[in-house]
């Protein structure tokens, strides 16, 4: 396992961490929990993909930066150690209703990073995702889309 592996499972591993610490404070944790505990989630396959930087490096370090709750300092230090070593996307609505009104801040910047998913950096899963999602306003969220609900 190359050092850019470690990175990114130990970013999977502190969101996890943080589910299970948090399993009863919002609803379908237990459920997301339950789908991450059914994955084979062995070092040996991990996905080993060239990283994507973005043009929006500057947004994204302040929105990591930004992350100063205690309960997810282990997210942040570990989301900062693996930043570079993700594959960075931007969203063009696509994950929304035509003509929804996402508003200027999420039109002009976004970033989403897939660590479990059919096209993640971390573990390649048909039917589930778990990512990074930030945005122009410098808040960074783990989301899940097995139920399209976040939890951090």
């Amino acid at each position: 396992m190359t050092d850019k592996q470690r990175r990114i499972q130990a970013l999977i591993h502190s969101i996890i961490t943080y589910l299970q610490a948090h399993i009863a404070a919002t609803r379908g944790v237990d459920l997301t929990l339950d789908k991450l505990a059914a994955m084979d989630m062995s070092d040996e396959r991990l996905i080993d993909l060239p990283p994507q930087g973005t043009r929006h490096d500057e947004v994204l370090k302040n929105a990591i930066a930004g992350i100063v709750a205690p309960e997810l300092q282990d997210i942040a230090g570990c989301l900062k150690a693996a930043k570079d070593d993700l594959i960075w996307r931007e969203d063009k609505a696509q994950f929304y209703p035509p003509g929804a009104d996402l508003g200027e801040g999420y039109t002009k910047c976004n970033l989403h990073t897939l660590l479990i998913g059919p096209d993640a950096c971390g573990h390649h899963h048909p039917d589930f995702n778990l990512g990074i999602l930030c945005w122009v306003h410098g808040r960074c969220i783990a989301t899940t889309t097995t139920t399209r609900q976040s939890f951090i």
